[in-house]
Order: structure tokens, then sequence, then C-alpha cells
């Protein structure tokens, strides 16, 4: 081979090697295979293979799964009411057929989202509302009875600090089945009550009762039976009750009016 032919041989093969030799370092990258070097024909393969994986991705059963979460979720959604919509007002075998397999899906959906759901449960207890509040029968009775025995302590605690003004009419049929139920409070907690009778009539529950001095108009009562629970300290005047109510709610108002609203 002569010098002339040799020269036409070297140039043409720097010309088609010019782009790898002119390539940015890459580490040892004579060491790679021949197809993961830079062939404009095979990216176009693979951009073209990548294309249709993410077109077929995207309108897999229907619905894009490039939108977010709550758009995938109602497409899928319109699924479901289309095919049942369908099939109501064409039942052809084909067309119920659709919506059970589409039923089908959305409870096996349902279910893996319960299973997770009480797996995070049972590693996150504090995210378990029934921790606390059980929903089992006898989980209730006993969340019921540890309740009332808190209320109790509770009630039993403010009659230390509190008295109860029992005001009503002697004539008064509610205020004569009230009266009971405030000589139920007080003889189960100690509550001190004082018993006002507007009507100057006593009823027996409280032979020690006042005569109403103005007092139910000061406090601005316009029906009997009414009690209220005062601070001897302070001096103020809480209503806890109006007409005739159980011994629970009458304890329960003590402490809605007196824990929660922090006057105690």
């Amino acid at each position: 081979m002569n010098r002339a032919l040799i020269m036409v041989v070297v140039l043409s093969v720097s010309t088609l090697h010019a782009h790898f030799f002119n390539e940015k370092a890459k580490g040892w990258h004579w060491y790679q295979p021949a197809a993961a070097r830079d062939d404009p024909w095979t990216h176009k393969q693979k951009d073209a293979a990548s294309d249709k994986n993410k077109s077929k991705s995207e309108t897999s059963n229907g619905c894009n799964v490039t939108l977010p979460a709550v758009d995938e979720l109602a497409a899928k959604r319109k699924v479901l009411e289309e095919a049942m919509a369908e099939s109501i007002l064409r039942p052809t075998p084909q067309a119920v057929v659709k919506v059970q397999k589409l039923q089908h899906q959305w409870l096996n959906q349902s279910k893996k989202f319960s299973g997770v759901w009480m797996q995070n449960l049972l590693q996150n207890p504090e995210l378990d509302a029934t921790v606390k509040h059980p929903v089992t029968q006898y989980g209730i009775h006993l969340k019921k009875e540890d309740d009332q025995l808190k209320l109790e302590a509770r009630v039993k605690a403010l009659s230390h600090h509190y008295g109860l003004f029992f005001i009503y009419q002697g004539n008064c049929k509610f205020c004569q089945g009230m009266a009971g139920i405030v000589k139920q409070l007080s003889d189960k907690y100690g509550w001190k009550v004082l018993g006002i009778s507007q009507d100057g009539l006593m009823l027996q529950e409280f032979p020690d009762s006042k005569r109403d001095n103005g007092i139910s108009q000061a406090w601005g009562i316009k029906g009997v039976p009414a009690v209220f629970v005062v601070n001897p300290e302070t001096e103020q005047v809480t209503p806890i009750g109006h007409g005739l109510i159980s011994l629970d709610q009458l304890e329960r108002n003590l402490i809605l009016q007196l824990f929660q609203k922090g006057t105690s």
C-alpha cells in the first residue's frame, strides 16, 4: 500500500470516529459495549419504545395515570358509572358482565386499602380512635363506667367549693318532681342546697327553704323549677338546670358549666 492510500484510510477512520474521541471523558468509556455508545439509531429505537410504553400506560383502563390521584379516581369512577348506565339502559349479557368485572375491581381495591389501613393502625395505635373509644359492646360498657366514675369524682370535688340554690313553687308538680332529684344529688355528693320558694309553700325535701326575697327577679328567673350553682367566695351564680331534668343531666351540666368553662 502506497503512502497516499494509507493517508486516505487514516483520514477516513479519523472522520468516522471523531465524535467518539471528542466526547467528554466518561471514565473507561472505551470499555463500553458498542450498543452503549452514542448511536442515533439506537436512541431513536429507545425513544420510540419509551413513547409506546408511556402511551400504553397513560391509556390503561381508559384512565390517564399521570393525572393527580383524585382525578384518576374520578376517571375510574366515571368508567364504572358509564358502564352501569349502559347496562341499565341496554341490559345485554356483555354490558352486565362489564359492570360486574368493574365492581369486582373496586371491591378488590377497597379490600387492599382496608387491609393496609388496619395494618397501619396496628403499627401506629395512636391513630386508632377505638383505643380510647371502644366500639365493642363490652368495651362501650366499660368506657361508660369509667367515664361515670370520673364524672362523679369531679362532682364530689366541686361540692367542697360550691353550693346549690333550688328555686321552686310548692304547688308546682314539676317542682315537686325536681325536688326529689336535687335531694338525690345532695345526698349522693354532700352538696349543700338552699331552697327558695316563690309562693311561700315549702317542699318536704327542703323544709328549711327560704321565701323568695326578690332573688328570682335579680337573677332573671322566668320559670321554675330552676337550679343554680353558687360560689360563696366570689358570689358567682351559674345556671345548671331549668325544668324537670334527670340526675344524670344535672351532673353533666355541673361539669359542663364549671369544669369546661374553667370557673372551678
